[in-house]
Order: C-alpha cells, then structure tokens, then sequence
C-alpha cells in the first residue's frame, strides 16, 4: 500500500517533530510554521523491529509509540503535512529484512508520506527494493554517531558511503544524538554539510540533535548558509531526562516557530542581496 497524498510537496523542506500522539497536536503544531515558510511540518511517529516483531526491549521508549490503530488515526489526510514513521533498529548489522518495512509502511496507513531508516547502514539492496515497490514513500537514511564510527569517523568515508544511497533515498539525516537530546555541534555540522553539498543538494539533506526551544540559536549559523535544509527534534520535546513521556506542546510550539522563522528570516535575507 502506498500513500494517496505522497507527492504532495514532496521534496519540501521540512521542520520535524517526532513522537506526535494525536491529530489534535499536529493540527496545533502546525498553526506555528512561520507564515510563507518553505518549510512543511514533519510529523513523527515512532516504531523498531523489535516493537513491530513482538521483542521485549528495556528502552522505555516503546510505552510512548502508537500501535497500529493509532498510527492510522495520527496520519491524516492532510496535504499540508509531511507524515513519516521513524523505524529503529541499532543491530549491527541490522536485522530488518525488506518484509519489516513493508509491514511498517502498511501498519502507518494509506496517509503515509515518509519512512525514516534509523538504521547502521542498512542493506542498499533493501532500501531500493522498498522504493521500487513504494516509489512516492520518500526515504530518510539516519546518518548517526555509530554509522560514523564505523567508518573510522571520517567525513569522507562516511560521503562515499552515503552516495550508495543516492538514487533511493530522499533525504540524509546528519544526526548524532539520534533521539537522545544531545545537542548538535554548528562547527562540525558545517563541516559535514559543506562536504555534502559538494555532490548532494542541500534541499536532500537533514539534521538533528538536541534541538528545541532552549537551543534553536544552534541552527541559526546553519541557516544563515543553508536556509533550504530541514532538521527534527525529538528528545527535548519534552523535559530533559523525561525522554519517555509524552511530548509537551508549548516546547513543540515554540521550537516550531523559532526554528522556521530563523530559515524564513536566513532565506529572505539571501533573497535580498
């Protein structure tokens, strides 16, 4: 199953927010996107192939994550969203065959837009088959602390591995907290971004880490070169070491409208020169 809306606005930049529960914060959320922002709201849900396969983890993160009925109610038909499920699997090498993701995109629903593999560098033979069969899915490949430090930690090898991906994935997500609030580094983002962009377009690449309502001024030296980038958030949307409760909207709401603004305001000032 494919989603009915996929190629609405497909290839926008996006503004995320991961562990959404209700159509009601979505819908709040997204009155705070800056007005004429280029930018959709990402809206993240949560599952790992051992939720998905009935495997008993220790994370705590799963009494948050939506089932499949929930999922279904969350993903919307809304045009004006991006609708992505975050799928978890940190085995090395990653367990998840092509038959888990299709379960996890049929589990999310006809409304589905995206699939994000937070995943080690997994199998390019997998991810390609996934978007031969669901070909308006937009892939999101997780690029985090371990997929680097598998590669030595270099920015090169991690560049030549990634363009394995290029022809099936739509975005590379540059994230080393993946999830767990840590805060990203604008230095060594930069650093990453001006190598990508050498042979990726900015508009295929993402970035996270600890980004919320007290550290949007970290995206600011980011969006003032890159103002067409997206980027999530998702551990400090709630209280710190509060990562297993629900997301508090007046954080969302304020990141969301901080974060958008800095690249409205970045974008308009290039514009001007």
């Amino acid at each position: 199953m494919t989603s009915k809306n996929a190629n609405r606005n497909k290839g926008q930049p996006y503004v995320g927010v991961t562990d959404f529960t209700s159509r009601d914060q979505v819908i709040e959320a997204k009155k705070f996107l800056a007005p004429r922002s280029i930018h959709r709201l990402h809206v993240g849900a949560m599952t790992s192939y051992k939720v998905q396969n009935g495997i008993k983890t220790f994370t705590g993160w799963e009494n948050i994550w939506l089932n499949e009925e929930g999922l279904k109610k969350l993903f919307s038909d809304d045009d004006d969203v991006f609708n992505v499920i975050h799928y978890a699997d940190y085995d090395n090498p990653p367990l998840t065959t092509s038959l888990d993701l299709h379960e996890a995109i049929r589990r999310s629903g006809p409304y589905l837009h995206g699939l994000q593999l937070d995943m080690v560098w997994p199998e390019v033979k997998i991810v390609k088959e996934i978007k031969s069969q669901h070909p308006s899915i937009e892939i999101i490949l997780q690029i985090g602390k371990d997929a680097v430090k598998e590669l030595d930690n270099s920015l090169e090898k991690v560049l030549e591995k990634a363009l394995n991906y290029l022809d099936c994935v739509d975005y590379f997500l540059i994230d080393f907290s993946m999830g767990k609030g840590e805060p990203l580094n604008p230095e060594v983002t930069l650093e990453y971004l001006r190598m990508f962009t050498k042979v990726i377009p900015i508009e295929k690449i993402a970035i996270g880490g600890g980004l919320g309502p007290e550290t949007t001024h970290l995206l600011k030296p980011i969006v003032e070169v890159f103002p067409r980038i997206s980027w999530d958030a998702q551990g400090q949307m709630r209280k710190p070491k509060s990562q297993t409760t629900p997301i508090e909207m007046p954080r969302v709401i304020s990141y969301v409208y901080e974060s958008s603004m800095l690249a409205y305001e970045s974008l308009q000032a290039k514009n001007q020169q």
